[in-house]
């Protein structure tokens, strides 16, 4: 199955494609209106958008910096933001491989196991899980009352209840860890029970996976640890909002997204983003097409452009940077890569 994963991934992009280009409107493209977008785009806003999206960095570095406290209490910020960096680049050129190369490299910088830094890696998305559920269940609940969304009246109703069904799940999800916090043998004991079902092989990759996310859990064991992290979590995805906020506002036919609109837009990005293709993003691009044109009306071209600057603002923008870094720190890309 591992060796038809790339192809399985492949199908499934190439049929959001062809989704887009169905119902997104692609076969009357206009190049030249493409264009446009780029050259209407107001400088300052891609600026401001630049700082929040690098700002994002720096806060993923200071929560990770909180999550090993009860590890490595004098662990140095400049390291776990070059990490943090290196981490975040080869993501974008590997792929979802490339997401264990950070806790790879802050293990090995602060001798470290990376056991360990693979728990805190696993809590932190996790915390990142719970935190676009709940913004994107309060935004999609929201919707009703936007004047910019074009809405029937079914399609309301769908997005209202889904709205508060994410809210639910964010909130569930949120109990359970507190629940591996504060009971993590028994927990991990229900849950296998009530994966006994499942067949030997899967068992034991849930059970690794436990083991590590209860191991993860050790760092919030202080209310006060959990509350921080907490936290951060929360302001790392309104930075993150801020950043796509200044991107819309940055180009006259967006300019008018209110910022329940752009926390939408980002949930559904979020989401999409799970489909990855190394270099290149996918499903993000795609979503951010069908979002911007079915949800708020934006043309075709305009949408594809804008997809385009998401993509190479929220998510490229940090490779010139952590290709830097890794060269200062003598990091070869096969190392990464292996």
């Amino acid at each position: 199955m591992r060796s038809f994963k790339p192809l399985i991934l492949g199908a499934i992009f190439f049929a959001l494609l062809i989704g887009a280009w169905k119902w997104g409107g692609f076969s009357t493209f206009d190049w030249k209106l493409f264009g446009q977008t780029f050259r209407q785009l107001d400088p300052v806003w891609v600026f401001l958008s630049v700082i929040f999206s690098l700002g994002t960095y720096v806060g993923r570095a200071v929560r990770w910096k909180v999550m090993i406290l009860h590890q490595k209490p004098d662990a140095g910020h400049g390291i776990l933001l070059r990490d943090t960096c290196i981490g975040y680049a080869a993501a974008v050129l590997a792929g979802r491989a490339g997401e264990f190369v950070r806790p790879y490299l802050i293990a090995r910088s602060l001798r470290l196991s990376i056991s360990s830094q693979l728990a805190i890696w696993s809590l932190e998305r996790l915390m990142d899980l719970i935190a676009v559920l709940v913004l994107f269940g309060f935004a999609l609940s929201q919707m009703q009352e936007s004047p910019a969304a074009h809405l029937n009246e079914q399609i309301r109703w769908v997005l209202e209840y889904g709205g508060k069904l994410s809210i639910l799940i964010g909130a569930v999800t949120l109990v359970v860890l507190i629940a591996f916090r504060s009971f993590s043998d028994i927990s991990q004991q229900r849950v296998s029970d009530a994966l006994s079902f499942l067949p030997g092989n899967i068992q034991e990759r849930v059970s690794n996976f436990l083991k590590a996310f209860a191991e993860g859990m050790k760092s919030t064991r202080s209310p006060r640890t959990l509350a921080l992290v907490l936290l951060l979590t929360l302001i790392e995805w309104l930075v993150v909002e801020g950043c796509y906020y200044s991107i819309f506002r940055s180009f006259p036919e967006t300019a008018h997204l209110t910022l329940v609109d752009t926390l939408v837009v980002l949930g559904f990005v979020s989401f999409g983003s799970i489909i990855q293709i190394p270099g290149v993003g996918g499903g993000m691009q795609i979503v951010s097409v069908l979002v911007l044109t079915q949800l708020f009306a934006v043309p075709v071209e305009h949408a594809t452009a804008l997809a385009m600057i998401l993509w190479a603002i929220g998510f490229a923008v940090i490779v010139p940077l952590g290709a830097l870094l890794a060269l200062r720190s003598g990091l070869r890309w096969q190392d990464l890569k292996q």
